[in-house]
């Protein structure tokens, strides 16, 4: 019998939005904007969020860091009903940040890779995932991977 009907491995993210930046300041300026947003981010913590607002049950498996972001990540997935059990947390680097300014015509972003950059194909235990029907892995930074397992 399945635990999951997904779990999840890859990136969790804070993205910072900034809405209402059409320039970069100057050194030794400031400028003001419209508003800034604070949402999870990274591909696999969206998916996992739309999975679980949809009624499906799921685990997530990442890394993020023991700072206020890693706990924000934790806090909005339990919100969603995703069991996190299988994310490390550690202070060997901070959660990683998406910093998206949005100017009228196109986004640009600043990122820190934080945590992210630890989380390696070897991390996953293939017993983790057999208790699921399907498996997605996805950018774990610079590869993606998916797998689909059904039972």
């Amino acid at each position: 019998m399945k635990t999951y009907d997904a779990f999840v491995i890859g990136e969790a993210n804070v993205d910072l939005v900034i809405v209402g930046c059409n320039q970069l300041p100057l050194p030794g300026q400031e400028i003001f904007v419209c508003d800034m947003n604070q949402h999870v981010g990274g591909g696999a913590a969206l998916f996992s969020m739309t999975l679980a607002k949809l009624g499906k049950k799921l685990a997530f498996k990442g890394i993020v860091g023991t700072d206020y972001y890693g706990q924000y990540i934790l806090e909005q997935f339990s919100e969603c009903g995703i069991d996190t059990r299988f994310i490390e947390r550690n202070d060997r680097n901070k959660t990683r940040i998406s910093i998206a300014i949005n100017p009228e015509n196109d986004r640009s972003f600043i990122l820190y890779a934080g945590t992210n950059a630890e989380l390696q194909v070897e991390h996953v235990a293939i017993e983790d995932l057999m208790p699921s029907q399907l498996c997605s892995c996805l950018t774990l930074m610079s590869s993606s991977i998916s797998i689909l397992l059904i039972q």
